[in-house]
């Protein structure tokens, strides 16, 4: 066994017989993996780090309802919970109820952050139908085709 060097963890691993390289945690020997007193602390973290990445990889999966023809979300929605965003001055107030919701801690960032790119694509696709009907008037008007 080597002997351990002064502000390096004390754990020596049993099979290598090498000393930790970690720093010690304040006035303890031993860094925060090797602390013994910071067992009970350390299973703790590794149970919200587990559920949080099991969270994770459930948010990647696709939901195959997501996929379902439009006339099947006419009958899973009812009409007075569908968002309808005609124009970009409907986005406002969903985007308003959104930040709330985000800052009361409400939803989920990634939740917050999806619905957030879905205004934001909203937006850019209505601005895109403006120019295209502007454009079209004006070709209509001055008898030019695409």
């Amino acid at each position: 066994m080597t002997a351990p060097t002064r502000g390096s963890c004390q754990h020596v691993d049993p099979e290598t017989g090498k000393q930790c390289r970690g720093y010690p945690v304040a006035d303890k020997q031993f860094c925060y993996f090797h602390e013994p007193s910071y067992a009970e602390r350390r299973t703790l973290a590794q149970r919200i780090g587990g559920r949080r990445k099991a969270e994770k990889a459930r948010q990647r999966k696709v939901d195959p309802d997501v996929l379902l023809p439009p006339e099947v979300y006419d009958e899973m929605i009812p009409e007075d919970q569908r968002i309808e965003v005609k124009s970009t001055d409907d986005l406002m107030p969903l985007m308003d109820r959104v930040l709330t919701l985000a800052f009361l801690g409400k939803a989920n960032p990634p939740l917050i952050n999806a619905i957030t790119n879905a205004i934001k694509t909203s937006d850019h696709l209505l601005e895109t139908r403006v120019f295209e009907d502007r454009l079209k008037e004006l070709e209509e008007k001055y008898g030019m085709q695409r």
